[in-house]
Formats: C-alpha cells, structure tokens, sequence
C-alpha cells in the first residue's frame, strides 16, 4: 500500500533545529503478535515522493495554529538536558527514594520553556520518565501483563469512535529524549479519519468501528504494509503530536544503552466522560 498524505513533520516554530529529514527517516511495515502491532525487522529509506507527502514544502513558515495538524520537531536547551542528568547523579549518590529529588522542579521549568517557545503543554499535563530496555520495539509497557503493548493511539483506547471534543480526552501529548542515544519515533502519518475513511472504502460491509482501539485493531489488521515512519530523535529532541488521534510509538532498537524519555500525557478533563461517584 502506498504512502498517502496525512499531517506533515515539521520543526515548531521558534525552534531553532536544523534537520536533515532524509537521513532522518526510514519506513517500514507493522506486524502482529498476539493482537499486538510492532515495527517489521526491514526498514528503507523513503523515495523523493514520499518525503515530499511527509514534509510538504519545508521552505515554507509554519503558523502556530497550523502547527497543531504537524508533528512538530523541539528540542531542550542544553541546561535542562544537563539538569536532568545532574539529578540522576545526586540521585546515584544519595539513599534510595521512591521519588527522584528536584524532579517536580525539573519538568517545571521545561513547562516554562515550552511556554516560553509558544508550545505550551496543557494545563492539566503529567510528565512521565519511561525508561526502556536496548532494542525493544515499543517503549509502551503493560506492566500487569508484562509486555510491551506495541503501536496505539495517542488517545485512551476506550473512546468512542468517532471522535468528540478531543482537548477533554485523555492523550499522549508528545515526548522528549533525555537519554545519550537516539532513539526513534514510530508512527502512521494519518489521523483516525483518514484511516476510518480507507477501511470504509475498502471494508465497505463491515459496521463502522466505535472505539479507537477497534479502529487501529481494524487498520493495522487490514492494512498491514501501510507505510510505518520511523524518525530518528537525538538527545534533547522532542515531538508533539498532532491533534486527530494518531497511532505512535517510539522505540530503542539501535541503542546500546537504556532509552530516557520524558512522555508529556493529558489528563481527562473534569466533565469529560463518567462521573465521579
């Protein structure tokens, strides 16, 4: 199946990052296990075209609010980068705590950056450290069942399909590599409509999906060799998802050391969904 167009990498406004897309870039396929989505063990580069459908023209400026439909490059300044890696320090050389000290500090001030850069988290944001084995295809991890959970929606997997008012709904805003090695960004460059739109063209007797989960499960399943993107993120590098659901991951398949990353997630905003009882 070929590459279609769907939201555009970019690099945020005010973020001064150079990037050479086509050495950043490779695609692959998605394979299944156990109801499960992972990256395919191939990987190529993309051809002229499709770097094209992905970057759009990159000589043009990107508008704020444009930026909201792109999944748009940042980075972290050097002294939070070093800040992060100086609390784990302290932490190495102090008594074990269930917290790592000066990390509430830590992720306010990259909230102010972020602020500062005019790519504010939202109000109610939660800041994670996900740390990851070397070579593991998903950094998501289902600790109950231990097991990696693969490609999923940025999105809680029990919303209803279609979607509502998605800024209420709890989502994966974007993450940050904290750690000394890249690691890479898997994901579909489509939003959940576009991918509802190809399975109604081509599964057109099937009932539509009403979850998002039954929507990936039913892409994924279906459209198996759909182009995969996967987008090399440096050290200090982040990425925030554009809005329209989409399916995302990140993986450690070339590192020799642990992933670090800094996962910056939404939480359900009050009087959104159920009640509290």
């Amino acid at each position: 199946m070929d590459l279609q167009p769907g939201f555009r990498l970019v690099v945020a406004p005010r973020f001064h990052l150079a990037v050479d897309w086509a050495e950043r870039l490779l695609l692959g396929a998605v394979q299944q296990e156990d109801g499960r989505f992972f990256p395919r063990h191939s990987w190529r580069t993309p051809s002229p075209e499709e770097l094209r459908l992905l970057l759009g023209d990159p000589t043009l400026p990107i508008e704020d609010d444009a930026c909201d439909k792109c999944l748009a490059l940042l980075t972290l300044p050097q002294h939070l980068q070093a800040a992060f890696w100086g609390m784990l320090e302290n932490e190495a050389q102090a008594p074990p705590t269930p917290r790592l000290q000066g990390w509430d500090g830590f992720v306010h001030e990259v909230a102010r950056f972020l602020d500062f850069k005019g790519s504010p988290v939202p109000e109610d944001a939660v800041f994670d450290l996900v740390v990851s084995k070397p070579g593991q295809r998903s950094i998501q991890w289902d600790a109950e069942a231990a097991h990696a959970i693969g490609l999923t929606f940025n999105l809680a997997s029990w919303i209803s399909w279609p979607l509502q008012d998605e800024t209420r709904l709890p989502r994966l805003w974007g993450g940050f590599n904290l750690g000394d090695e890249p690691v890479h960004v898997l994901l579909v460059n489509l939003p959940a409509s576009h991918l509802a739109a190809e399975l109604a063209r081509d599964v057109a007797e099937a009932p539509p999906p009403t979850t998002l989960d039954e929507l990936a499960r039913r892409f994924l399943t279906h459209c198996p060799d759909y182009p995969l993107v996967r987008l090399r993120l440096d050290p200090g590098e982040g990425y925030r998802i554009p809005v329209g659901g989409v399916l995302i991951d990140a993986c450690t398949l070339d590192t020799e050391g642990p992933g670090l990353m800094l996962m910056v997630r939404c939480e359900e905003a009050k009087g959104a969904g159920s009640e509290e009882t």
